[in-house]
Order: structure tokens, then C-alpha cells, then sequence
């Protein structure tokens, strides 16, 4: 019955592969039950067993965990940067802790490490500018 309410639900939809194929697989058996398709079932110790099986398979999604393992490293990976200032950390970790999915936990985390790359290659330009020689030219510019 919350068929569809469970495969929008971030708990399936980060689910591994395997996770995601076994739920589906129980609620089209169970389904299969319920329409009486290919043979109608009259042995309720078989649809008690459909049942079982969608709600173990239901129980067995881990998406959540998942989402939180995504986040875990992606925030630890944000620390180790080391050209991030605190505030551009800080705004990072934000974001990945609002993230609802694992593929939006990896688009911030490589979005952290472009802007880290970014602000080392502004750092190194800042420090290559600041050893202008200073030259008579330089000093005595207009």
C-alpha cells in the first residue's frame, strides 16, 4: 500500500542496487498475489509469506545509512583541504548536511575540492605576485 511513498523515500532511493531489486521483487510477487495473476492464491500461509518477505526487504533498504556514510566522508574529506578558509568549510558541511541524496552529497564534495583547487592556484598567484622584482623600472613606475 506505501508502495510508492517507500520507493520516493530517500531510504530506498539510496539504496544499494541489490536492496532496491529485492523490495521491488517482494511487492511485485505480493502484487501478483493480491491481482490473483498468473493463479489465484487461496493459501493465506502464502500471502502472510509475501507479506513478510515486503516488509523484510522494506526493513532491509539501507539508504539511510548510506546517506549518512556519504556524509561522514564527504565532511571529513571538506576538513582535510587545505585551501579552504573556515567560512568556505563551514558553508560546505552546511550543505552537505541538507543534502537528501548520496549523489548530492558527491556534487558538493567535488565542488570542495574544485573551489580547493581554485583557491591554491589564486594563493600561488597571489605569491607570485608579490615577489615582483623591485627593479628601478618597478619602484620609479607612474
Amino acid at each position: 500500500a506505501d508502495k510508492d511513498q517507500t520507493k520516493a523515500n530517500g531510504n530506498f532511493v539510496n539504496a544499494d542496487t541489490d536492496k532496491q531489486n529485492a523490495y521491488n521483487n517482494a511487492v511485485a510477487h505480493a502484487e501478483q498475489i493480491i491481482s490473483g495473476t498468473p493463479n489465484a492464491n487461496v493459501d493465506p500461509q502464502q500471502v502472510a509469506q509475501a507479506l513478510q518477505q515486503v516488509t523484510q526487504a522494506k526493513g532491509d533498504l539501507n539508504g539511510n545509512h548510506n546517506l549518512q556514510v556519504a556524509k561522514d566522508n564527504a565532511n571529513t574529506a571538506i576538513d582535510q583541504l587545505p585551501n579552504l578558509n573556515q567560512p568556505q568549510k563551514t558553508a560546505l558541511k552546511d550543505q552537505v548536511s541538507h543534502a537528501e541524496l548520496v549523489t548530492g552529497v558527491n556534487a558538493i564534495k567535488q565542488n570542495a575540492d574544485a573551489l580547493n583547487n581554485a583557491m591554491g592556484t589564486l594563493k600561488q598567484q597571489i605569491q607570485a605576485n608579490s615577489q615582483v622584482p623591485q627593479s628601478v623600472d618597478f619602484t620609479q613606475a607612474d
